[in-house]
């Protein structure tokens, strides 16, 4: 991904379901991202198709159609009621540990929709928050 968000903070690993487990998919524009309040140059970069896997703890998040590239983000996830802690473990093959964001979750009829919660607007925050999720197989 272009950017990783800059907070530092640890979350522990998850290992169960998260009650939003499945697949998604979503078409971003740099509009959208912009709108959420991711900068310019990140939203420029992270546009593009993304598809979103969550099982038992974990997510993966894969681009389609970047303008640098496609990003492969993965991670664990914690949820806590409508809240979703989101932690980096990879990105683009490289290893990391950082926490990326707390996101309100919530189901649609046709999917998922996240809400960013705090600052961390650049990144998979933001390509989580910019758009609705529609479930794919």
């Amino acid at each position: 991904m272009a950017a990783l968000v800059a907070a530092c903070a640890l979350a522990g690993s998850a290992s169960s379901s998260t009650g939003f487990d499945g697949t998604y998919r979503a078409t971003i524009s740099g509009a959208d991202l912009r709108a959420v309040g991711t900068p310019v140059d990140i939203a420029v970069a992270d546009a593009g198709t993304w598809r979103l896997v969550v099982a038992n703890g974990r997510w993966t998040l894969r681009q389609s159609g970047g303008l640098y590239g496609n990003a492969v983000d993965r991670g664990d996830v914690t949820v806590a009621g409508p809240v979703a802690k989101f932690t980096l473990r990879s990105s683009d093959g490289h290893r990391h540990h950082v926490f990326g964001g707390a996101l309100r979750w919530r189901r649609t009829g046709t999917g998922l929709r996240f809400a960013i919660v705090g600052r961390g607007r650049e990144g998979f925050p933001g390509v989580l928050a910019a758009r609705p999720w529609v479930s794919a197989a």
